[in-house]
């Protein structure tokens, strides 16, 4: 799409004018315009031409008496036997984007590079329905700023509940009209390729889970990877009037004064264009997203944001996808508790403030989840931040439930790897390896995978460690905090991973002797 235009600014009120910029060649010449409105929820869609007249390198385009409809519209235009321009997007609306709200001094602190949290998810039932990891990664993202990398054990729990995908979130602080922000750029979903399933990933995974104390032993190696196959990446693009689009947190992460359960408007109606779609544009698309504050659900939470957004891939039609989501956040950065409300009727900012589902959340045909299911809440039960404390390892063989520092088993055994935090809570994640002659390395497992730790606990075999006869180690192990480059379910070389981030001591030394 070769011709370019935009519209200024990108919301108005209905009796405000608007001005659609334009090549400077169509200068003094007639316009052929195409427009299509629909109101906010992309209802009574209505599609007009003509003709508009461009002067100095611009079309204004004044209100008509009664002034313009409250909704959506989307421009394109042409000029003689041009090919069409790309769509642009206006917003008619009477509210004001960033409603005046009153702040406390109090702030949420951004989330700590390498930490982590593990959620047990639920359905409307109260049903457990799998297990979620997010992990803020340590290196920069693609987009500045970090990554927010969601991981799961199901394909009903939470991210996109019903598939089995992942997600890394581009998330980074930036200086808007309304304050510094915490902005989602972008993202990056993936997938297991056609036919396949988490299970099937998994299974490339060669160490086991099934003394962890956890459910789903097949798949809590998938807590700490993700599929390879890219389903998506995508870009939310924005008017500099929409900088607020895809905000996370109030205006300088500020807890706005007197929250109560009855929902807090902090931006209306901030709006994505065009959507883009396998990391390209597509034209006809557009992204709604509304942000609230309520009081936190979670007894010592700070507060909980509710984040609603809509959108349609082709031209204001009939939504794709509407999704509500309650995120609870603690004043350290961490969230506590995430419940998501898929294909919401009502928008949950209409009185009487209410999420509904009035549709499933699955689709019939992802048998795996219940096809009944409203929501889904995952619910926080472990989360590390990283600190310089050791962490306290021991050694247990198979045969003998006596944890040990020095450990001997036959060549072909298992053995297994007990981890805990310095304050006695099982510790998830990877580690880092430092050996009796000074070596420091990251733990993988003979195929150079790398080896994630589950609930404190980790089974090794020979699948893992191949075959060593007449060997002994002696060795400690820190956190080796989450990377982009560390994935359970592939291989990874020395030369492509990043450096350990990790300040902790090194834990107390064990010796696992093979014979």
């Amino acid at each position: 799409m070769s011709i370019k235009i935009k519209i200024v600014p990108g919301k108005i009120t209905p009796n405000q004018e608007y001005i659609v910029e334009v090549p400077k060649s169509w200068n003094d010449k007639s316009v052929d315009y195409e427009l299509t409105t629909a109101k906010l929820d992309f209802s009574d869609r209505q599609d007009s031409s003509g003709v508009w007249q461009a002067k100095n390198g611009k079309i204004t385009v004044s209100p008509p008496e009664g002034g313009f409809r409250v909704g959506i519209c989307m421009v394109r235009l042409k000029q003689n036997k041009s090919e069409w321009s790309n769509y642009d997007v206006l917003v008619v609306d009477n509210l004001p984007t960033a409603p005046p709200v009153q702040y406390t001094a109090q702030k949420i602190s951004l989330p700590p590079l390498g930490s982590y949290m593990l959620f047990k998810n639920y359905n409307a039932q109260g049903n457990f329905i799998g297990y979620t990891r997010i992990d803020i990664e340590t290196d920069p993202s693609s987009l500045g700023g970090y990554t927010m990398r969601f991981t799961k054990t199901r394909s009903c729990a939470y991210w996109n509940a019903g598939f089995p995908s992942q997600l890394r979130w581009y998330l980074k602080e930036e200086d808007t009209p309304q304050g510094k922000l915490l902005l989602a750029l972008g993202g990056t979903s993936y997938g297991v390729k056609e036919g396949g399933s988490l299970n099937k990933t998994a299974q490339q995974i060669k160490v086991t889970y099934s003394r962890t104390g956890l459910e789903d032993a097949a798949t809590q190696g998938m807590l700490g990877g993700f599929s390879t196959e890219k389903f998506a990446t995508d870009y939310y693009l924005k008017d500099e009037d929409m900088a607020a689009h895809y905000s996370l947190l109030p205006p300088d992460r500020k807890i706005p004064a007197n929250l109560s359960s009855t929902p807090l408007t902090i931006f209306e109606l901030l709006f994505g264009h065009p959507l883009p779609e396998n990391g390209g544009y597509n034209e006809s698309g557009m992204d709604i997203w509304h942000l609230e504050a309520l009081k936190s659900v979670v007894s010592g939470s700070a507060i909980t944001m509710r984040y609603i957004e809509y959108a349609a891939r082709k031209l204001l039609s009939v939504p794709n996808w509407s999704v509500t989501e309650d995120w609870t956040w603690r004043a350290d950065g961490l969230l506590s508790q995430i419940t998501q409300y898929v294909n919401v009727e009502r928008k949950c900012w209409e009185t009487p403030y209410s999420c509904t589902a009035d549709r499933p959340l699955i689709k019939k045909e992802h048998l795996s989840c219940s096809n009944s299911q409203p929501l889904v809440r995952a619910e926080l039960f472990d989360w590390y931040i990283p600190d310089r404390e050791p962490l306290l390892l021991r050694l247990r063989s198979a045969f003998d439930p006596t944890n040990r520092s020095n450990l001997t088993i036959k060549n072909g055994e298992e053995y297994d790897l007990f981890v805990k935090k310095s304050d006695g809570r099982p510790y998830s994640g990877f580690l880092e390896v430092k050996t009796s002659s000074g070596s420091q390395l990251l733990w993988r497992d003979k195929d150079n995978h790398p080896i994630y730790v589950s609930n404190g606990l980790v089974t090794v075999g020979p699948a893992a460690y191949g075959n060593l006869p007449n060997f002994s180690l002696t060795f400690a192990v820190r956190p080796y905090l989450t990377c982009s480059s560390l994935n359970s379910a592939y291989p990874v070389d020395l030369e492509n991973l990043y450096s350990n981030k990790s300040l902790a001591a090194f834990s107390n030394l064990v010796t696992l002797n093979i014979r």
